[in-house]
Parts: structure tokens; C-alpha cells; sequence
């Protein structure tokens, strides 16, 4: 079951905190302020296991400072939506 926008938790995890400010703005004006951030990557599994998000919004750049893609996987109750490479839309990002 899916939580109702005003419920859902979301990450944003990006290294450039201008980004982190301006998903922060589009997610409270569209109804999901319950939402967290982080600029190191590293920081995703004590993040998860704290915040419990329901959706992580993830930088792709970032995959070649750590792998939080992995650390995201290792807790199979999280729900990530389905990404494509911005230079690549035809390819999945896995």
C-alpha cells in the first residue's frame, strides 16, 4: 500500500546542495513535506535506517563517490522509483 503524498517520506541524496534546496522547495509545494537530505552518500544507510523513506530521490553522478545504490538495497522494504541516465534514457541506471 502506498502512502498518501502527505505521508510519504522521501530522500534526495546529491551532492550539490543547490539541488537538495530546489527538490526540497518542489516537494513542499507539491504536498510532501515530510522529506530529508543528504549530501554524502555514505550517509544513506544511518539515514534509511532513522527516516525509513518510502521513496529515494538519488543523484546518478553521485554513484562513482560511494554506492548508495547498494546501500539502498540492502533493505528490501524501501521503494525506489524507476530512473534513467539523463544521457542515456533508453538504458536503466542498473
Amino acid at each position: 500500500m502506498r502512502p498518501a503524498p502527505g505521508e510519504a517520506h522521501i530522500l534526495i541524496v546529491d551532492d550539490e546542495p543547490a539541488n537538495v534546496l530546489l527538490l526540497e522547495h518542489i516537494l513542499d509545494q507539491a504536498g510532501y513535506p515530510n522529506h530529508t537530505a543528504t549530501t554524502d552518500p555514505r550517509q544513506v544507510p544511518t539515514i534509511h535506517a532513522r527516516f525509513d523513506p518510502d521513496l529515494i530521490l538519488l543523484d546518478l553522478a553521485m554513484l562513482h563517490k560511494a554506492d548508495p545504490a547498494e546501500a539502498v538495497e540492502s533493505y528490501p522494504s524501501t521503494r525506489t522509483a524507476s530512473c534513467r541516465p539523463a544521457d542515456a534514457p533508453h538504458r536503466p541506471c542498473r
